[in-house]
């Protein structure tokens, strides 16, 4: 038998950043779950917008991505350059939607002992008049 909880409102409906910037909600407590489902609404600023998005896991409230920061990046010669890097699972881009509104579902299995899991989501079609967008999230047990 499962359990749900939710949905709420994980990212309320707004302009997303300018200049490609990512959003910055908080992360959805995972309690025990075992899958989360985000379901996104997005509408382009301007002809050719379009939306990515990814998502992001943490231990602890505020700390999302910070458990998967590498300490340094190895060039090939497997020496480090001293630069850090996040590291998500992907970045998925969605097709040009331009001005027209679409709404999509992004499901995650959460397995795997994450405290917090958010979904952000950035303008990458023209990212001078970014977009608006919202997400509702729910999880199951």
């Amino acid at each position: 038998m499962s359990v749900a909880q939710g949905p709420s409102v994980h990212l309320a409906s707004a302009a997303l950043p300018a200049a490609s910037g990512w959003s910055a909600q908080s992360g959805f407590p995972m309690g025990n779950a075992d899958h989360v489902s985000f379901l996104v609404s997005y509408q382009g600023g301007a002809a050719g917008g379009q939306v990515e998005y990814r998502i992001v896991k943490g231990h602890y409230p505020g700390t999302l991505g910070a458990e998967q920061i590498a300490s340094s990046v190895l060039t090939p010669d497997g020496s480090g350059n001293g630069a850090s890097e996040p590291i998500y699972d992907a970045e998925y881009t969605r097709p040009v939607t331009g001005t027209a509104a679409t709404t999509f579902a992004v499901d995650f299995d959460a397995r795997g002992g994450w405290g917090y899991v958010a979904l952000q989501v950035r303008e990458v079609g023209v990212p001078g008049t970014p977009g608006t967008a919202s997400i509702t999230v729910a999880s199951s047990y």
